[in-house]
C-alpha cells in the first residue's frame, strides 16, 4: 500500500466525519485514552502517511521533532501536534469528530471507518 497523503492541519475544515459510540462503557476524560489504546492494536492505526506540509511535526520538551507519520498519530496527535480528531466522552453517546478537509481520499476515509468501527463506532451521516 502506498502512503496516504493527509492535510497537516485539517481542524477547522468543513468536511467532517462523526462517529458515535453507543456501546462503549468508558466515558468522560478517559474516552480518548481508551480508544487510542484499543486502536493501537489494529494494523490500520499504524498505516504510514505523509503530510501535505512535511515541515509539520510534534516536538519533545527538548525540541526534538516527533514525526506525524502514521494514521494514528494524525488522528490522536503527539506532543506538540494536536491531532485531527476531537473526542467528546461527556455526551450521553460519546463521539469523535474528525475534520478531514475536502481533499481526503476515499481510501483514507475507509481506513478511518474501519478503525473506529472495530472500537464500536458508527459513522453518522
Amino acid at each position: 500500500m502506498k502512503k496516504l497523503v493527509l492535510p497537516a492541519r485539517a481542524r477547522g475544515n468543513e468536511k467532517r466525519l462523526v462517529y458515535e459510540f453507543r456501546n462503549v462503557s468508558v466515558k468522560g476524560a478517559g474516552f480518548k485514552v481508551f480508544l487510542r489504546n484499543e486502536l493501537k492494536k489494529i494494523p490500520e492505526y499504524h498505516t504510514p502517511i505523509e503530510l501535505d506540509n512535511p515541515e509539520v511535526a510534534g516536538r519533545t520538551e527538548d525540541g526534538i521533532p516527533i514525526p506525524v507519520n502514521t494514521l494514528g498519530r494524525w488522528l490522536f496527535g503527539v506532543p506538540g501536534y494536536a491531532g485531527n480528531a476531537v473526542f467528546d466522552g461527556f455526551k450521553n453517546v460519546p463521539e469523535v469528530i474528525i475534520n478531514v478537509g475536502a481533499g481526503i481520499s476515499g481510501e483514507a476515509v475507509e481506513l478511518i471507518d474501519k478503525l473506529f468501527s472495530v472500537a464500536g463506532g458508527n459513522r453518522r451521516e
